[in-house]
């Protein structure tokens, strides 16, 4: 669907050129006839149709990383890592110890290194 659409976009954009250029040939017929003001009107409107045109570069991807929280009892120290969930922070009581039923707390909230970063 994406690049339909890009294709469609490049198509339309390449109609709008095309018509700037008449509208170019056109102001330059008007202003030879003497008709100064409509062959300026439509050069500043085929300029703003180029300007319209022009290729833009697309927005910059941002990186989606992975996310952990590290959960540890504070009884007998079980610890485990699990996905981060909205709302964490650190040293908040998350749930009990399954193994002495005692309050577990978030000890850290970090992201896993890209590949890119591991080499």
């Amino acid at each position: 669907m994406a690049s339909k659409n890009r294709k469609l976009m490049r198509v339309f954009d390449a109609f709008l050129r095309a018509l700037a250029l008449v509208l170019v040939v056109l102001s330059i017929i008007f202003m030879v006839e003497g008709q100064s003001q409509t062959g300026w009107l439509l050069l500043l409107l085929s300029i703003l149709l180029f300007i319209t045109t022009v290729p833009r570069p697309p927005p910059p991807i941002e990186p989606v990383f992975s996310v952990s929280t590290e959960v540890i009892c504070e009884g007998c120290g079980h610890k485990y890592v699990r996905p981060f969930k909205k709302g964490d922070y650190v040293f908040k009581e998350v749930e009990e110890c399954p193994r002495c039923k005692k309050p577990m707390i978030i000890t850290a909230i970090f992201r896993k290194p890209t590949k890119e970063e591991l080499s």
